[in-house]
C-alpha cells in the first residue's frame, strides 16, 4: 500500500480541527498537556507513584458512548464527517 503524503496531510488537518469537537473537554489535546503529565510524574508529588498508565486525551478514550453497536459512528467518526457506511468500510479495509 502506498502512501499519498497530501491525502495524509489534508487527513490529518482534518482530524486536528475537528477532533475537539469529539473530545468531551471541548478541545483538541496539545503537546502542553503531555508535557505537564511528564513533568508532574518526575515531580516529588508524584512520589509514591511506582507504575500506572496515565491517558492524557482529555477523555477521548472514555465517553460519551453512542451505542454499543460497533456499526454505530462514535465522536471521532461523528467529527470526521465519516457516515457509517464509511466506517464500516475502513474497518473491513483495516481487517482485511
Amino acid at each position: 500500500m502506498q502512501l499519498d503524503y497530501d491525502q495524509a496531510g489534508q487527513l490529518a488537518q482534518q482530524i486536528a480541527q475537528r477532533s475537539g469537537t469529539a473530545n468531551p473537554l471541548g478541545r483538541s489535546g496539545m503537546p502542553r498537556d503531555i508535557a505537564e503529565a511528564a513533568v508532574f510524574l518526575a515531580s516529588a508529588a508524584a512520589g509514591f507513584i511506582t507504575g500506572t498508565h496515565i491517558t492524557v486525551d482529555g477523555g477521548l478514550t472514555i465517553g460519551p458512548r453512542h451505542s454499543w453497536d460497533p456499526n454505530v459512528a462514535g465522536p471521532m467518526s461523528d467529527a470526521l464527517g465519516l457516515s457509517p457506511e464509511q466506517l464500516r468500510a475502513l474497518r473491513t479495509q483495516r481487517a482485511g
